[in-house]
């Protein structure tokens, strides 16, 4: 009897352990932007019996296929994915055990919220309307409260902000050419203005509205979108960067962001930029796990 007991103790505690490797082999794929693996096996969790009582699977493959959604390749062969996708994660916030997965995963959900306000603005921009729609419906409707409610995340974003802006050198003791003197002086001139969908002036900006309108002023006519003016720019070397440089972001297979290099500081490189949560700010890319995750290149155009 006692051999039978704890050969089922042994069982027991293998199949939980295994569970929470394949839970979080999950969690590190997806971390890393493995997106077509994330889906892959959570697909076969959901096939699996052993999952049943578990939304984590579910959580993970709607998540993953909103991040493949932004490939025009992929959401040919997926049209239904996307509308999947955002009724599963509504569908979390209507039961307690729901509710945990969104509490333990409120890091990834938060990420997810700028990652998915970034592509709604590119949505905008190319005029996709329809797509754009379910994507800012689904923004305002998921994020409306609760946990999800980035408030308290704000106000450390705007402490961060404040602290970075005070360590900034003046710009003219700065040792750089006039043309990136007049890029850094206008864009900490925006400093606070907040982030609109499309924007271009200093009522309100997006990412890539934001460094057109700074380049603007040394006579440098930026392409409209983040992607576009990736294409253009010339790449440069991190340890190579200078103050004025372009910053580019990737979410999945495209350049979603873009900033512009503001300064570099104890070995690190600060941007300033539209952040979708507090508009115009300076964000510290390799102190920030979010902005480090998904740096992709310096540009330059100078």
């Amino acid at each position: 009897m006692r051999k039978l007991l704890f050969t089922l103790f042994l069982l027991f505690t293998s199949f939980g352990y295994a569970q929470d490797i394949q839970l979080d082999k999950l969690e590190m794929y997806y971390d890393q932007g493995h997106y077509k693996i994330v889906k892959r096996r959570a697909e076969r969790l959901l096939d699996n019996p052993e999952y049943d009582n578990s939304l984590v699977p579910g959580y993970y493959v709607a998540v993953s296929s909103i991040a493949l959604f932004q490939d025009k390749k992929w959401k040919k062969r997926h049209e239904d994915a996307l509308d999947k996708s955002f009724s599963y994660l509504m569908g979390l916030k209507t039961t307690d055990k729901g509710i945990d997965v969104i509490e333990r995963h409120i890091y990834e959900l938060r990420s997810l919220q700028r990652d998915l306000t970034d592509w709604a603005n590119d949505l905008k921009l190319q005029k996709e309307e329809q797509t754009f729609e379910k994507v800012n419906q689904f923004i305002e409707k998921f994020y409306a409260s609760g946990q999800l409610n980035n408030d308290a995340v704000e106000e450390q974003l705007e402490e961060t902000n404040s602290q970075l802006k005070d360590s900034l050198q003046p710009v003219e003791d700065l040792d750089i050419s006039v043309q990136q003197k007049i890029i850094a002086e206008t864009a900490r001139e925006q400093l606070g203005v907040p982030y609109a969908w499309a924007g271009t002036t200093p009522k309100g900006f997006d990412c890539s509205g934001y460094t057109s309108f700074v380049y603007k002023q040394v006579n440098i006519e930026l392409p409209r979108r983040a992607q576009d003016q990736h294409s253009v720019a010339k790449k440069v070397k991190a340890k190579n960067v200078e103050v004025g440089d372009l910053v580019f972001f990737k979410k999945g297979s495209s350049i979603n962001h873009v900033g512009i290099v503001i300064s570099m500081n104890n070995g690190s490189i600060q941007m300033i930029h539209a952040s979708s949560s507090i508009g115009i700010s300076i964000v510290d890319i390799y102190a920030s796990k979010y902005w480090e995750q998904r740096l992709h290149s310096f540009g330059r155009m100078l």
